[in-house]
């Protein structure tokens, strides 16, 4: 189901939006932070990757979301970095989401943050796996 709002966001509803996927990015990881755990202690082989991922948010520059996410990368909202990658991609880093390496913690943690986005705000966003 594609997401298409008729209004982007203002600045504060992604503002706000953001808190509460910083928060639900920081639960996702501690949650599987501490299944990894009981793996250990379960004394299963554990291999875990640094690694992670990037949130892409698609809007056309010449939308108003396109303009919203452009004016937010020349005067961010703090903890979070815009950049355009394409013309109608821009990568949305929420810092201090995730405070582990694992691939598989920044993952989950990056999953919650793309659920809230999508979902508060209406907006498409994939997710970009990478590893280190």
């Amino acid at each position: 189901m594609k997401h298409r709002p008729t209004n982007a966001p203002t600045r504060f509803q992604f503002e706000a939006a953001v808190e509460r996927a910083r928060a639900a990015g920081r639960q996702a990881a501690e949650g599987r932070y501490l299944e990894l755990a009981l793996r250990l202690q379960a004394q299963e082989p554990l291999l875990e990757a640094s690694g992670g991922a990037l949130l892409v948010v698609k809007a056309d520059g010449r939308t108003a979301l396109g303009r919203l996410l452009g004016a937010l990368s020349r005067n961010p909202i703090p903890g979070v970095s815009i950049t355009r990658i394409r013309r109608a991609q821009y990568m949305v880093n929420v810092e201090g989401v995730c405070r582990y390496q694992g691939e598989s913690l920044n993952e989950a943690a990056e999953r919650a943050v793309l659920g809230v986005l999508r979902d508060e705000l209406g907006v498409e966003v994939c997710m970009k796996r990478f590893v280190d």
